[in-house]
């Protein structure tokens, strides 16, 4: 029995360090190719949630950028008095012209779009004088977002 426990806690510790060890290479192994990819990937990020203008009605509350040797992602957030049929509308126009598409979510009261690697989220939170707004972008790819 004791052999046996052992051999599991071998096995496990295997996979684990094994697991690891994937995760870190496929980060690590575009850098080493690319120096410069993910300063280009949050260059591009930047651009295109530039390009994207905020409902018009819109007052922006905050705004948040991670940057991190592999997580790139913009965030901002508004206050809007507009109804959810005009916010869907906008953004749904807004986003076309740009050249994104929507796509499905589980998640509710989201929008999600997607263009290239590219992914735009929009979350609305309903309050008693309007709605929040929540949107983001980041880049798509396992663990470099």
């Amino acid at each position: 029995m004791y052999n046996f426990i052992k051999t599991i806690q071998y096995s496990i510790s295997i996979i684990a360090f094994s697991g690891f060890s994937i995760l870190f290479l496929y980060n690590i192994v575009p850098l080493i190719q690319d120096p410069h990819i993910y300063s280009d990937r949050k260059e591009y990020i930047r651009e295109e949630f530039l390009y994207i203008r905020p409902l018009p009605s819109s007052v922006k509350t905050s705004e948040h950028t991670i940057c991190k040797l592999t997580q790139i992602s913009i965030t901002t957030d508004y206050f809007t008095e507009a109804n959810l049929t005009q916010i869907d509308e906008y953004y749904r126009s807004e986003l076309s012209q740009l050249g994104w598409k929507e796509t499905h979510t589980n998640e509710p009261d989201t929008l999600k779009f997607i263009k290239d690697k590219l992914i735009f989220i929009v979350t609305r939170t309903k309050d008693t004088q309007g709605f929040y707004l929540h949107t983001g972008i980041f880049y798509d790819d396992i663990l470099v977002i």
